[in-house]
């Protein structure tokens, strides 16, 4: 069950991890800046890909979201842990516990996530321009182990938990949901074949075709499910057109990118509630997995994203949830190596 696998809180500091130069309005004070020698691999390169690490995050935390906007990433959330696991320090007055962030239109949004133990509907929306946060439309579905994918103007929502009926435990989701940036309203999609929490997602670019991975069952489970969501036709593609085999490798709270026609799902928690330094690939073509260079140290509940053609894997938890990292490890595709800054931006609102 969702509370018993993975308990933890988030907290609500939010950072930026900028993979270009930083814009001078970005509040850059006290900020490292360095240049990493990314290596540079081709999207049909069979050879190991090269883990380099970017500039680490302020705060070291799990359980973070992140999402690219402008050339940068934003990170979102998460908590950090003191004294080997002894508790968690909570670094502002509004606690999250696994919420998504969606990029659509220049404008970030933090949406779902956990107040305590109960799991809510309110999304925040973050202009890049204006360097702020506003509230926006609440989401149908009060959820936490989702995840959301931004398409054009739209943020797709897939999964999750909340509670069950009369208050008697969790359910794990099948809810998909999306929401219109423009127009900030929300409507409901077909729901997942598969309910599942602690998962992750991410879009081929050019078929809009949202790969939904891994996560929990409602017994606790690790799966290596893998389902895809057409996004233009927002229907799920069932009969067998779109190769995706299960990964190799069952696990939730992964991190997972799609950089060309490869999607890397990187560390994450096993069945035994183990944290994994585990790095599959899949080719999108074929549908097949492979084996490829594990992170440097074994991650859970860690963050994935896809910025400026570098795949990157975001904080997480170490040494069985007992602490949590600060550390940023990427792999550059077809693109130049790039400074790399990080620096905190405002809290969400409370």
């Amino acid at each position: 069950m969702p509370r018993s696998s993975l308990a933890v809180h988030l907290c609500v500091c939010v950072l930026l991890l900028c993979a270009n130069v930083l814009p001078r309005d970005s509040l850059a004070m006290g900020a490292r800046v360095l240049q990493p020698s990314l290596a540079n691999v081709a999207d049909d390169d069979n050879d190991p890909i090269v883990w380099d690490d970017l500039a680490d995050l302020t705060t070291p935390r799990d359980m973070a979201s992140a999402a690219c906007a402008g050339g940068a990433i934003y990170v979102v959330g998460g908590q950090t842990r003191t004294d080997e696991g002894a508790g968690s320090d909570i670094l502002n007055s509004v606690p999250q516990l696994n919420g998504a962030l969606c990029s659509a239109l220049g404008t970030v949004f933090a949406i779902g996530g956990a107040d305590g133990w109960e799991p809510n509907d309110e999304v925040q929306k973050f202009s890049v321009e204006n360097n702020w946060w506003d509230e926006t439309t609440s989401m149908p579905t009060a959820r936490y182990g989702h995840a959301a994918v931004g398409v054009d103007n739209f943020c797709f929502v897939f999964g999750g938990a909340a509670p069950a009926p009369e208050g008697k435990g969790e359910v794990v989701l099948s809810e998909v949901e999306v929401m219109d940036a423009l127009k900030e309203t929300w409507g409901a999609l077909p729901p997942m074949p598969t309910p599942r929490w602690g998962i992750s997602a991410a879009v081929e670019s050019k078929s809009k075709r949202i790969y939904v991975v891994g996560g929990f069952d409602q017994l606790g489970r690790a799966l290596g499910t893998v389902e895809v969501f057409d996004a233009s036709s927002r229907t799920w593609v069932l009969d067998g057109t779109v190769p995706a085999q299960i990964m190799p490798t069952p696990r939730g709270a992964l991190a997972v990118g799609i950089v060309g026609l490869r999607m890397f799902a990187a560390g994450g928690i096993d069945a035994s509630r183990k944290e994994l330094s585990t790095v599959e690939v899949m080719n999108l073509s074929s549908g097949n997995w492979s084996d490829d260079t594990p992170l440097p140290a074994p991650r859970g509940a860690c963050a994935g994203v896809v910025c400026n053609g570098a795949f990157a894997v975001i904080g997480g938890s170490e040494n069985a949830g007992t602490q949590t990292s600060d550390s940023v490890y990427a792999v550059q595709v077809n693109k130049p190596a790039t400074t790399n800054t990080t620096t905190t931006m405002p809290p969400l609102s409370a």
